[in-house]
């Protein structure tokens, strides 16, 4: 059902939108409203009426209706304002196309053609035409319709869209004329008021602080503005400031009142000028506020522009006199409507809606002095009795089928009375039964097809009625086709079952042909059908897709006679579904060929499906050989439905053992039998690490039993067994790794180290002891301590002096010698003793890290102090060299009192805090290196502790020897070697090398040395000083 009315504004736009979807079940073409749609009025001076069609062109084209009677004009503004805009029809009383009003009849060339019906807000009307109507009379009234602005104040200037439809009565309406309208309003000047001031008797000037004048004036659109003096009065003078403040100066001894002209003017020029009263002496009275009425009707604005029509207007002020000089501002506004005041008393007021009454709000009114006085405004609004406004109701409705709607449900009823609605006229079609109030019912009869015309009538309390159109538009259509499925369609899995409860029905084919269309879902299912009755035929696609052709009743029987069967997807359990068309073929009735759809969800009753064991072929390997089954040889179980349920997988070995891995090198312990009982995921990562390890050479078998423990489905628990042959050859015994027992690590002379050559079986030696040959030193060889009878053959080394090697090996990969040794596997077959290349994975490199080093470390060197030198007064700075990465032991006097480690050149030093005696002492070093090996002792270096010499520089800084001394900037030190030594000393420069220098110069003056180096090269060197007498010696460290 599909109903048209109208609801203020928007339901009006409701009406345009309903009828254009009406226009395919509509029995004539709409009529056509021509050149005035997309017309842009421009509408300038409020008040003033203008037409909406721009060009008096506008022209209506009638349709396919045989007339115009009950046809409806409808007009709609939208984006304006109630109770400012207002749609009207504006007579035109000459010409050959006169319109005119009686009342709200519209008369064409004295013709009544219709009725006119104004919304309650006057934004929208609506002309029902009568049989008089036709398209040149309805251009005639679109060619009068009108516009009126009645916001003389300050209207809103939001462009108004004005749509225009035309309906012919019978069910079709013509597209809708949209016009535009433009509110062009000119840029108000500010609105200048009338001030007056008064000067107390005795006050000889008056000064007015900004507002001042402006204080009562304002502008319309809100823009700012400023005053300026354009008359002075005739006696005193008058100052006004841009900001509206006054300064004026009587001429002494004046009496009475004077006056003086001011304007106001905004940022665009626009002036306006107002009076400035001054009245000399006299006593200030309040204002006196008269209450002001006005009265307007239900929904109207109220627009006062002219301050004499304000609510200051009647007003009285006792000092200004007529002029009535003061000032308005809004103490409460109203309770039922909105209300914009302006200083000046003048306002905008609008009601809301449907209210009807009096409503008040209070001003104030002050003069110049502030004195004040309140009045009230009222303004009454006539209730106005409209009658109700009833729409077209346009249904549209195929044969024998009931529509129902209610009378009331557009209904416009703007006094909220109780409505009663009738039927004026009697159905031709079928039959309408009206109840309740409103409610009706109406049903064609069987292949009918017409317009059905009906008229109605909507009355308020007060017996005023509007008779409105009831269309509906009855079409012998095609009845569409019904499917029937059973509530429940199931099968068990993987088996073919007929469906033979579907059923079809349609009301209006009869014996014609129709075609059904059963398709199974998804892919993998299939329908199949046996053998059809001679009136029916099939068309098959696929595997899936039947089409049978044929009278529904004999496609029922056939159903009935389990003739079509339907087989779900191998091994589903859910997600099928079945989707069956019925097409009528266009039998019977118009508006096509019918079809309906209808898709139905298939139970699968679950069965127990086998599990499945996925095998390798027979497979062959040699004794001892580990046997994986991964890639091509994988072992896996598969189960249909096993899904997230535990299953049990029992593995027998024969002549064999098993070997699984949870991860890379973690095995378990190696079974004949293996059982696996959990999910199958689980089962199958546990087959993927499976292998099979001969026990002896020959057939051996591993036997595969899975169990699915009766999990999903009936038939109970199912099992799959399977059997792989394995042909086990025997193989000589072969070496496949050399490693160490002993830990990895550096080894030194003496020490010993354990090697393991392993075969791929157990072998024996017997007559002699094989020999390993290393890769550490001159004829190097491990020695065969035992190991026979297993895979495992033992040597043992011992570290020799001179041995070295960071990374020990054997020599080649014919390292392994008899010597006279037999090794022989179980069979006595000769053992393959070829070693896995040096350097490989499988090699004692590739297994073990083992470092050596047989090498002897070199006695250490003691260069700082010098053999047979002299120290005092300090402690003892040892330096010298030694293997890099040694320890060296530090022995003094027989003592070892430290340990020093060199760094990675080789270098050492320790200082020795402990004070020596006078006298000769005795220094030996000995050197360890990382391995562990011991130096021999170094030759001993001879030192005497006698009295120091201070060595200075030339900024007077010294120091005792022999800590190292730093060599100053310019190179040269200055050595006191004491006053009571002033005899000839001798002078030696000694580097860390051990080599005496003679790059450098020196001279004595008395018991104070200079000596210049600045020709040595950076380092650290010592000064060996001895006396003529070879009494005093003395070294002294120094570093440049």
């Amino acid at each position: 059902m599909i109903s048209l009315f109208i609801r203020r504004r928007t339901a009006l736009l409701c009406l345009f939108i309903s009828y254009f979807s009406l226009l395919r079940a509509a029995a004539y073409t709409p009529p056509d409203i021509r050149s005035l749609n997309a017309d842009n009025i421009h509408y300038m001076r409020v008040g003033s009426t203008v037409g909406i069609d721009l060009n008096s062109n506008a022209t209506v084209l009638a349709g396919t209706a045989p007339d115009f009677n009950r046809a409806q004009l409808t007009v709609i503004l939208t984006q304006g304002l109630p109770g400012e805009d207002s749609l009207s029809i504006r007579p035109t009383t000459s010409g050959t196309a006169r319109i005119t009003l009686q009342g709200r009849k519209v008369l064409y060339n004295g013709v009544v053609i219709g009725t006119c019906q104004p919304a309650l807000d006057w934004i929208s009307l609506t002309v029902r035409f009568n049989e008089k109507a036709s398209a040149a009379s309805i251009t005639a009234v679109i060619r009068s319709l009108a516009y009126t602005n009645l916001n003389a104040v300050n209207p809103i200037v939001a462009t108004r869209a004005i749509r225009v439809a035309i309906s012919d009565g019978y069910g079709s309406i013509s597209a809708t004329s949209v016009v535009r309208l433009d509110i062009v309003v000119l840029r108000p000047a500010p609105v200048a008021t009338n001030d007056y001031y008064r000067i107390p008797t005795g006050q000889t000037s008056l000064a007015i602080p900004a507002p001042g004048v402006l204080r009562n004036d304002y502008h319309p659109a809100k823009g700012s503005f400023e005053s300026k003096l354009t008359r002075d009065t005739p006696i005193g003078h008058v100052m006004i400031g841009r900001d509206g403040s006054v300064q004026y100066t009587p001429q002494p001894g004046s009496t009475g009142t004077y006056t003086a002209t001011y304007t106001t003017c905004d940022t665009w020029g626009a002036c306006t000028s107002a009076t400035i009263t001054f009245q000399m002496g006299g006593e200030n009275e309040a204002p006196q506020a008269i209450p002001d009425h006005y009265y307007i009707q239900e929904h109207q604005g109220l627009f006062i522009k002219n301050s004499a029509l304000g609510v200051l207007g009647n007003d009285v002020d006792p000092n200004s006199g007529t002029n009535v000089v003061h000032i308005a501002t809004l103490v409460s506004p109203p309770a039922h409507g909105t209300l914009t005041f302006y200083p000046n008393g003048t306002f905008m007021y609008h009601p809301v809606a449907d209210y009807h009454g009096t409503d008040t709000f209070v001003y104030r009114t002050c003069d110049a002095e502030n004195a004040c006085a309140e009045g009230i405004v009222t303004i009454t609004m006539a209730d106005v009795d409209y009658p109700p406004s009833a729409p077209d109701i346009i249904l549209a409705v195929s044969d024998t089928t009931l529509v129902t709607g209610d009378l009331l449900q557009g209904v416009l009823n703007y006094d909220k009375d109780r409505l009663r609605a009738s039927i004026l006229t009697e159905p031709v079609w079928g039959s309408l039964v009206l109840t309740g109030d409103s409610t009706f019912s109406y049903i064609s009869r069987r292949n009918q097809e017409g317009i059905e015309r009906l008229l109605y009538q909507v009355c308020d309390g007060n017996m005023q009625c509007d008779t409105a159109t009831l269309v509906i538009v009855v079409t012998n259509s095609n009845n569409k086709p019904v499917v029937s499925l059973p509530v429940l369609i199931s099968v068990r899995e993987d088996t073919p079952t007929p469906l033979s409860e579907i059923v079809f029905a349609d009301a209006d084919a009869g014996n014609s042909p129709v075609r059904v269309t059963f398709e199974s879902l998804p892919t993998g299912s299939a329908f199949t059908a046996t053998t059809l009755s001679p009136d029916l035929s099939i068309v098959r696609t696929g595997t899936r897709v039947i089409n049978i052709t044929g009278p529904i009743l004999s496609i029922n029987t056939w159903l009935k006679q389990q003739n079509l069967i339907y087989t779900p997807v191998k091994d589903a359990t859910s997600g099928q579904s079945i989707r069956v068309t019925i097409n009528d073929l266009g039998n019977s009735g118009s508006g096509g060929a019918q079809q309906t759809v209808v898709s139905k969800s298939v139970a699968v009753i679950p069965v127990n499906d086998a599990p499945i064991n996925n095998l390798p072929g027979n497979q062959t390997t040699k004794e001892n050989e580990l046997l994986t089954f991964t890639g091509t040889r994988s072992i896996r179980v598969s189960d249909v439905d096993a899904s997230e349920r535990n299953i049990m997988v029992t593995l027998t070995a024969i002549r064999g053992v098993l070997v699984t891995s949870s991860g890379p090198g973690e095995n378990n312990a190696e079974v004949s039998t293996l059982v696996l009982t959990g999910r199958l995921d689980s089962i199958n990562a546990v087959l993927a690490t499976l292998a099979f390890r001969p026990l002896k050479p020959g057939t051996a078998t591993l036997t595969v039993t899975t169990n699915d423990l009766g999990n999903v489905g009936e038939g109970g628990p199912q099992t799959a067994l399977g059997t792989i042959t394995i042909a086990v050859i025997a193989t000589p015994a072969v070496v496949t790794r050399v490693t160490a027992l002993s830990a990895d690590g550096l080894y030194k002379v003496g020490d010993r180290i354990m090697l393991a050559v392993q075969f791929n079986h157990a072998v024996w030696v017997s007559r002699a002891a094989p020999t390993l040959a290393l890769a550490i030193g001159e004829g190097s060889q491990a020695t065969y301590q035992g190991g026979s009878g297993t895979p495992q053959l033992l040597f043992d080394y011992t570290v020799q002096t001179g041995d070295l090697t960071s990374r020990a090996d054997y020599v080649s990969a014919q390292a392994l010698s008899l010597n006279g040794a037999i090794i022989q596997d179980s069979l006595a077959t000769d053992a393959v003793l070829t070693l896995p290349t040096p350097g490989s994975k499988s090699s004692l490199k590739g297994t073990s890290h083992l470092s050596v080093d047989g090498v002897l470390p070199a006695p250490p060197q003691l260069i700082i102090p010098a053999h047979n030198s002299s120290i005092e007064n300090d402690v003892l700075m040892l330096a010298g060299i030694s293997e890099a990465g040694s320890h060296v032991l530090i022995t003094l006097n027989g003592n070892v009192i430290a340990t020093a480690i060199t760094d990675a050149v080789g270098g050492w030093d320790y200082q020795h805090d402990a004070i020596l005696y006078v006298g000769k002492h005795t220094i030996a070093l000995q050197a360890m290196d990382s391995a562990g090996n011991a130096s021999d002792l170094s030759q001993p270096t001879t030192i005497f502790k006698i009295g120091g010499s201070v060595v200075s520089n030339e900024s007077g800084e010294h120091r005792q020897t022999p800590r190292a001394y730093p060599v100053p900037a310019n190179d040269v030190l200055f050595i006191d070697i004491g006053a009571q030594r002033q005899m000839p000393i001798e002078l030696q420069v000694i580097d860390s090398r051990g080599i005496i220098r003679t790059d450098f110069s020196w001279e004595q003056h008395e018991h104070v040395l200079t000596v210049d180096v600045s020709s040595l090269g950076g380092g650290l060197y010592v000064l060996l000083l001895t006396a003529a007498d070879e009494q005093h010696k003395e070294r002294i460290l120094i570093v440049k």
